[in-house]
């Protein structure tokens, strides 16, 4: 594609288009001239008239003639792509600190509920005593009743 040096738009440099142009705006617009010539938009000796303008031009606004009756070039399509791409970085970034924040309040969770519910996880009344002996039998811990 084109780079940004390359272009000329209507409003590309200073609001105050009397001012003098540069080498590099003038070379931009004989490059938009040649583009239009072809696509169709301008015949040959059209574009000579307007190349020879082009390069004499001393001001802005005298460029602008030259390429007023083209329609813009598209450049949304080109500025829309990076703003997708950061949208989507910033959606998936998000999804990730959401996914982390979630895991950490299970493992809180999971935590807190070991120290609550201590039967549950082998460290209270639950838990039964087993005896290497098979004829004695199975008790709580902490029961001397046989």
């Amino acid at each position: 594609m084109l780079d940004e040096d390359t272009r000329y738009t209507l409003t590309t440099g200073p609001r105050n288009r009397s001012l003098r142009a540069a080498d590099r705006d003038r070379d931009a617009v004989a490059a938009r001239l040649r583009r239009e010539h072809l696509i169709g938009r301008l015949d040959d000796v059209e574009l000579e008239d307007r190349l020879e303008r082009c390069l004499a031009a001393k001001r802005y606004g005298e460029l602008d003639a030259l390429i007023a009756d083209f329609p813009p070039e598209p450049r949304a399509a080109q500025a829309t792509r990076p703003r997708r791409g950061r949208q989507l970085a910033g959606a998936l970034l998000v999804a990730l600190v959401a996914l982390i924040w979630l895991l950490s309040l299970l493992g809180w969770a999971a935590h807190r509920h070991a120290f609550l519910l201590p039967g549950r996880f082998g460290a209270g009344p639950n838990v039964v005593q087993v005896s290497p002996n098979p004829s004695q039998q199975l008790r709580p811990q902490g029961s001397t009743s046989p």
